[in-house]
């Protein structure tokens, strides 16, 4: 929109405004190399033996199953410019993020207003429409499900050595050599570390990995309930909100 010359305003600010999010220091929180979650997620979905796609496009499918979409047309932008084709799917934000020193440079990626506040219509019989509404719930929108299938590629990823490298060669030929650098001796490495480590404290990749529900109970005549929630690695002192300083991936407070 800016590149055309039209200053964004209004719904172009609710569906595309990364509100300052995408930089460096978001990628200990919520922010991710965009480039590695493609790459990820397609090793993990293409069967052995079959070729990797060559185009990024090829992920839009499986973000598809976890409720973000890519809509045919948008009609309450109030006359806010638009683009003329999304990049990605409404709701994530891409951009780069730099740093000097150490010198950094990654396309980065962040869910934005639109990934949970805009949704598909309906037509009269009740089925969807890819057509959005800003301001409508994301009812598909499953942030968990992605999370795990994210992390399963990558948990594959560290049993089968050079594949994600070899895949970002097969969807990014040409890639800078800066974020080639960032991405080959800084976010593998770390992430092959907090992967590690998490696996030795939680028994997975999050605090609730270990996370088991007991079976029904009798509360009261005719009524059922869960006994209650046992968690070894879900436990108070590991949860995301008391985590104690230096756990893997929850930043310290001061940082």
């Amino acid at each position: 929109v800016e590149a055309r010359g039209d200053s964004p305003t209004g719904a172009t600010r609710f569906a595309f405004d990364d509100m300052g999010s995408l930089n460096t220091d978001a990628l200990r929180t919520h922010a991710f190399p965009w480039k590695l979650f493609v790459a990820a997620l397609l090793a993990h979905r293409t069967p052995e033996g079959e070729p990797l796609p060559r185009r990024e496009e090829a992920v839009f499918p499986i973000l598809g199953e976890f409720g973000f979409f890519i809509p045919d047309s948008v009609p309450n932008t109030r006359g806010s410019p638009w683009p003329d084709q999304l990049a990605s799917p409404l709701g994530l934000l891409r951009g780069y993020a730099e740093r000097d020193f150490p010198e950094v440079r990654l396309e980065v990626v962040n869910i934005g207003c639109a990934a949970c506040h805009a949704g598909v219509t309906y037509d009269a019989s009740g089925n969807p429409r890819m057509s959005a509404w800003l301001g409508l719930p994301n009812t598909s929108l499953n942030l968990d499900g992605l999370t795990k299938t994210l992390l399963a590629a990558f948990a594959s990823a560290l049993e089968h050595p050079g594949r994600l490298e070899a895949a970002l060669d097969t969807l990014y030929p040409a890639m800078d050599e800066a974020e080639r650098s960032t991405l080959t001796r800084r976010v593998l490495p770390r992430l092959e570390r907090e992967l590690r480590e998490r696996e030795a404290l939680w028994g997975g990749s999050t605090p609730c990995s270990r996370l088991k529900v007991g079976p029904p109970t009798l509360s009261a005549p005719g009524r059922r309930s869960r006994s209650p929630i046992s968690a070894t690695g879900c436990s108070r002192a590991h949860s995301p909100w008391t985590a104690p300083s230096g756990s893997p991936g929850w930043p310290d407070s001061g940082s």
